[in-house]
């Protein structure tokens, strides 16, 4: 079958929900490692928020707002708050079966942001079965340096098709659409954020994507 379509997806918060427990690394986990109040707990789950949507990692602001933070601490927590994460994180609903049926009609790949830890992305998206359904995962900050730069590198391998990005951070679509026009974006609500820009396509569920590209 000829796939005249690229899907490129997002991981976190579209194929998994990794976020669920990251309240409880701050609030509980962390204050066994330094002199914090769970208020002081919360205040730093609140900043992850924008420094995730930012596109910040945590060593670039833990230091400045962890106290007493060294290097050597740095690589404890920063191994410690990605066990706890990946152990609670969970696929989202439905992401194996959209994926299965996307993959025989798109030609799929994962663009996403990297980790704090070289190489985990990769093993994560890996660790919950997703490897097997993309001919492309490119991890943003280690393959290449944008999202713009990850998505000329697959116009330019895959030559003139309709290329789709899925992200579940408005401001990751925003951005994208700045500087590839030629992208369709589509934006995978959890009930949070919600379309702010008129390019944008808005789902709540992955299995939307099966009528929309069917």
């Amino acid at each position: 079958m000829k796939r005249d379509i690229v899907l490129a997806f997002d991981f976190d918060g579209v194929l998994v929900d990794s976020y669920r427990s990251i309240k409880d690394f701050y609030t509980q986990i962390l204050p066994r490692y330094v002199n914090i109040s769970s208020w002081e707990g919360e205040l730093l789950y609140q900043y992850e928020h924008l420094a995730d949507k930012l596109g910040l990692l945590r060593e670039n602001w833990w230091f400045e707002l962890i106290p007493g933070m060294t290097n050597e601490l740095y690589d404890e927590l920063i191994t410690r708050y990605w066990e706890h994460r990946i152990s609670t994180t969970i696929n989202i609903p439905g992401a194996n079966q959209v994926l299965e049926e996307l993959s025989d009609k798109c030609i799929l790949a994962s663009i996403s942001f990297r980790d704090d830890i070289y190489g985990l992305k990769k093993f994560r998206i890996e660790y919950h079965g997703f490897t097997k359904y993309f001919q492309d995962i490119i991890v943003i900050g280690e393959d290449f340096g944008s999202r713009a730069d990850a998505f000329n590198y697959i116009r330019n391998k895959y030559g003139d098709k309709q290329y789709v990005y899925i992200d579940d951070k408005i401001i990751n679509l925003w951005k994208l659409s700045k500087q590839c026009p030629w992208v369709k974006l589509v934006h995978l609500s959890q009930g949070g954020e919600e379309n702010v820009f008129e390019e944008v396509i808005g789902i709540n569920s992955l299995f939307e994507l099966t009528y929309i590209f069917s």
